[in-house]
């Protein structure tokens, strides 16, 4: 295995045996930067096998020690993940962490403290561009960073549209595959006020005629654009009742969306209709990011929508009264309110967690019982 190890090494770091053969060949356009550092990471693995074999069967042939040799081996495989890990969780040099990139700011200034804010990236291309002091990885990531890609807002305080981690939610997902009109029509209706795009695919983005750009970085090429028409992230709504989520993403990416102030509700009973005169007022507290409070007004029977994403483990009361979550838009969540002020509560809980803990505690009882079953055995026997 040690030979094996440096074999790949010495082949890569010489001759470009795996970047030359096995990665341009494939790829010809693939740019220097990224050749130069797969190989750095090729030849790197190469001498990390090559050491870390050699060192075990040094250990296993000539250290009698059992207790010291498992605990020699056991520190070099640490130091080896660490040593070769540790590199592939760098996220961007810390100067580049510490200063807000450019879209921040005009965000910032274009909503009210303290309001959280959703920004969906259309960014599809990356590059290499030339910074100079930077090399390519430093490059990569300062491109990444300015244009918030894949969650890096998070950052700034800033929350993400774009589905990247696994919970994404499926329903976002399937809006998604339209990403053309996700970026124009769905993403605003779902509340997010920001987009990012690529300057110079602006013009095939087709875009509503609303939309303003407000910021342009050109060292990137890219362009913060903000949807007016966007609906708020908790709003009183119209209910349109479907049977099915089918038919709600039918209504969803149909060619002209229902009216903004309609809420596509799949809904588990009938619901009272609402006029075209319905006037709503919501107040809302977020105790926490698992923590929903709404003080709501409506002058008729109506649906609180919040374009967060609907997904199990929320719970809802409306006035202390456990109330059933409907999905909305297909998307995102909603709950009948009758007319009126009421108070509006929604609360997460990992799904399983509880029935998970109590697993985890009945193995360790077994597990404890087992072992003083175990001790108690022999003496047992020798009485």
């Amino acid at each position: 295995v040690a030979l094996v190890g440096a074999a790949v090494a010495v082949g890569e770091a010489l001759f470009g045996a795996w970047s030359r053969h096995g990665l341009v060949s494939r790829w010809p356009q693939v740019p220097a930067g990224v050749v130069e550092g797969l190989s750095g990471n090729v030849v790197r693995v190469g001498v990390l096998t090559a050491v870390l074999a050699l060192a075990c069967g040094l250990l296993a042939l000539f250290l009698r020690a059992r207790g010291l040799r498992e605990g020699l081996l056991v520190t070099l495989q640490f130091g080896a993940l660490w040593w070769g890990s540790e590199p592939f969780y760098v996220l961007a040099p810390a100067e580049l962490l510490e200063v807000p990139p450019p879209f921040v700011e005009p965000i910032r200034r274009a909503v009210p403290p303290e309001e959280p804010v959703r920004v969906s990236m259309a960014v599809r291309h990356l590059g290499a561009w030339n910074v100079p002091g930077y090399d390519f990885n430093e490059r990569m990531a300062l491109r990444l960073l300015t244009t918030f890609q894949p969650d890096t807002m998070a950052l700034w305080g800033l929350e993400s549209a774009n589905g990247y981690l696994p919970g994404e939610s499926a329903r976002v997902r399937q809006l998604r595959q339209d990403l053309p009109r996700w970026y124009g029509h769905l993403a605003p209706r779902l509340g997010t006020l920001f987009s990012v795009h690529d300057t110079g695919a602006l013009a095939a983005a087709a875009l509503p005629p609303s939309t303003r750009i407000i910021a342009q970085d050109s060292l990137f090429g890219t362009s913060l654009v903000e949807h007016p028409d966007a609906l708020p992230r908790v709003y009183v709504a119209r209910p349109r009742c479907v049977g099915e989520p089918g038919q709600a993403l039918e209504l969803m990416r149909a060619p002209v969306l229902p009216p903004s102030d309609v809420a596509v509700v799949e809904c588990v009973g009938p619901l009272p209709e609402a006029s075209e005169e319905l006037r709503g007022s919501v107040r809302v507290e977020r105790p926490s990011l698992e923590h929903l409070r709404v003080e709501v007004e409506t002058s008729e029977p109506a649906v609180l929508v919040v374009n967060d994403a609907y997904q199990p483990g929320w719970t809802a009361w409306v006035d202390g009264s456990e109330v059933p979550i409907l999905a909305a838009n297909f998307a995102v969540r909603a709950v009948a309110v009758p007319a009126g002020q009421h108070r509006v509560e929604m609360l997460y809980r990992t799904p399983g967690l509880r029935a998970g803990l109590l697993v985890c505690i009945g193995t360790l009882l077994t597990l404890c019982l087992l072992g003083v079953a175990r001790r108690r055995s022999p003496r047992q026997v020798a009485a």
